[in-house]
């Protein structure tokens, strides 16, 4: 949208010097001052207060003009005064951007953007002259571009918030605008209350299919925390078992190894009492006979052991396969509820479509509606623009200017890369793949 400094808002009126230039006026109709002095800057809350100038006799029920005082005619006054009033022109930047407006606006923004804006963003580096080097270009390029794409989505959700909110502060200014004394125009309350109220509608539908499909989806989602904490202590209690069974086994094995000691020591006992009763003697002598009872009392007591030992590893071992087995049942309803979250939120988002759809072309409406406004207040009831109401207006407009920027920039950057040189660079990776892999069926035929 224009800024309402930059508008011919003059009736019948003779154009200044500086709207001469911009609607390719003669100069002859943008006079100067009689002294030749340069006229002096405003603001451009200053230049929507300006009152407009009287029209031209030629343009009809123009009031009368009295002679100047100091004997200068009325075109000289005219000329003097319109001289004063006009606000110096935007910079180029802001100007190209106002003026882009209709069904080509995005076209005309996107073809203003700096080339180098543009090359800085993406990265890629200048194409190589040796044919021999754009395979490292390519090569940069294809990782290059893969992570411009996750910027650009992550990029587009900012942009849309970002959007929203300026848009929002900027519908906030032309309603205190509209709600003014004085600002009497014909029909904008209606038009700002029917875009207010459709927008308002579009977010209700949007609102509550959003409320329904998230009240669906955080039941999902309680739902899956239950399940992961009950996955998470049968892992825990799963690794409880697996560590009672190896203690259980341990004790059991060192109880097979005190065992066999025990074993080895009492056939000691009973050959060395053999050798100490003869070979024709039926019973130990009486000094070897309570050495072999105690062994084999020892070893009475601790088969015995082992034996309970060989219970405790059995019972470890059933508790290990239940374990096991409740484990594997949480793993497969945690897949299968992730997997129903995760067709869920695509349904959900499916359904949440058109009514975004919608919400979004009802927002677009409003703004076109309230730019529409902003422009008819600017027209007809400049003076009721104050400067902070100027100057704001001006900070939202620049701030969404440079949120659009960035959005495009990052866009023209994906492609931003020169397209022979990353063709030679495949072609010759292509090329180093079919080299290696023919040399490698030739070294495995010759072996």
């Amino acid at each position: 949208m224009r800024s309402p400094a930059q508008h011919p808002s003059h009736r019948g009126g003779e154009a200044p010097a500086e709207l001469a230039l911009e609607l390719d006026l003669p100069h002859e109709h943008a006079r100067p001052s009689s002294t030749g002095a340069p006229p002096p800057a405003h603001d451009a809350a200053a230049a929507l207060r300006s009152p407009l100038p009287a029209p031209s006799p030629s343009a009809g029920g123009a009031a009368p003009v009295e002679d100047a005082p100091w004997g200068e005619d009325d075109d000289d006054l005219s000329g003097l005064q319109l001289a004063e009033e006009v606000a110096p022109r935007p910079p180029a930047r802001t100007a190209q951007r106002t003026a882009a407006t209709g069904p080509n606006a995005a076209e005309q923004a996107a073809a203003a953007l700096s080339l180098d804006d543009v090359a800085a963003r993406a990265g890629y580096g200048a194409a190589p002259s040796n044919p021999l080097l754009c395979a490292p270009y390519a090569l940069r390029v294809y990782r290059r571009r893969r992570e411009l794409c996750t910027q650009l989505v992550e990029q587009q959700v900012v942009h849309r918030e970002t959007d929203d909110v300026l848009r929002q502060q900027l519908v906030a200014v032309v309603d205190e605008l509209l709600c003014k004394p004085g600002m009497d125009l014909v029909g904008a309350a209606e038009r700002a209350q029917q875009a207010n109220a459709r927008v308002q509608v579009q977010r209700a539908q949007f609102d509550d299919v959003d409320g329904e499909t998230a009240a669906r989806l955080d039941a999902m989602q309680q739902q899956l925390v239950q399940l992961a904490k009950q996955q998470r202590q049968a892992a825990a209690d799963h690794q409880l078992a697996k560590v009672h069974l190896a203690a259980c086994e341990q004790r059991r094995e060192r109880l097979i190894g005190v065992r066999k000691e025990l074993a080895a020591a009492l056939q000691t006992a009973h050959e060395r009492a053999a050798r100490a009763a003869g070979p024709n003697a039926e019973f130990a002598p009486p000094e070897h006979a309570p050495k072999i009872a105690a062994y084999q009392g020892q070893l009475d007591a601790c088969s015995e052991r082992l034996e309970a030992r060989g219970v405790a590893v059995r019972q470890a071992r059933a508790t290990l396969a239940e374990k096991a087995q409740q484990l594997r049942h949480l793993d497969r309803l945690l897949r299968d509820a992730r997997q129903q979250r995760g067709a869920a939120q695509l349904q959900a988002e499916q359904r949440r479509a058109a009514p975004r759809v919608q919400l979004r072309a009802a927002l677009k409406a409003r703004h076109d509606v309230y730019e529409q406004l902003l422009q008819r207040i600017a027209l007809e009831r400049p003076q009721l623009i104050d400067n902070a109401a100027a100057l704001r207006i001006e900070q939202l407009h620049t701030a969404i200017g440079a949120n659009d920027d960035a959005l495009a920039v990052l866009k023209r950057a994906i492609d931003a890369y020169d397209e022979q040189a990353y063709k030679r660079g495949v072609t010759l990776w292509l090329a180093a793949v079919v080299v290696v892999t023919l040399s490698l069926l030739w070294l495995v035929q010759i072996r």
